[in-house]
């Protein structure tokens, strides 16, 4: 399972979903939620941060995977709540792996949550830097500049 709010979903998380396809028969994504306050990322509940809504999010996640080959029959897309731990048995199948990338506080955090619940946590490629940013994603977009070089061609579409 690959994980993010994916605000929007960019090409670094193009790399992240297809490290997860090339290890898993069925790539599940779960859409966290950014709406509650995060002490290891304080920007990431704000409006500013979260302008896509889980439907849009679930689109462009579909679009970038058929533009990186995952077949829809090997694809799911579901909502997580990473602040809600108690709801992940009911959203959770029993056996999943989550793969991480980790490159700050927040991925720590996220990686320090999911172990602690005993779930199966894998950290892909660690030590590697972020090249694309999400906020640097949004900050174009909010100036009205193009975002074609960061995104997948199916979620450009989707941003008309």
């Amino acid at each position: 399972m690959a994980h993010g709010r994916f605000q929007p979903f960019h090409l670094g998380h193009v790399e992240y979903l297809a490290l997860v396809a090339e290890r898993t028969r069925l790539v599940l994504v779960g859409i966290t939620d950014g709406a509650v306050a995060e002490a290891a990322d304080r920007a990431r509940h704000l409006p500013a941060s979260n302008p896509f809504s889980y439907a849009e999010r679930e689109a462009m996640v579909r679009a970038a995977a058929a533009d990186a080959g995952i077949a829809p029959a090997r694809l799911e897309v579901l909502p997580l709540d990473i602040a809600r731990p108690d709801r992940w048995p009911e959203r959770l199948r029993r056996g999943t792996v989550h793969y991480l990338r980790v490159f700050d506080a927040w991925g720590e955090e996220k990686r320090e949550r999911l172990t602690a619940a005993g779930l199966d946590v894998r950290v892909l490629q660690p030590g590697t830097r972020k090249r694309i940013s999400g906020c640097e994603v949004r900050a174009l977009l909010r100036d009205g500049r193009p975002v074609d070089h960061l995104v997948p061609v199916g979620v450009a579409r989707l941003l008309g």
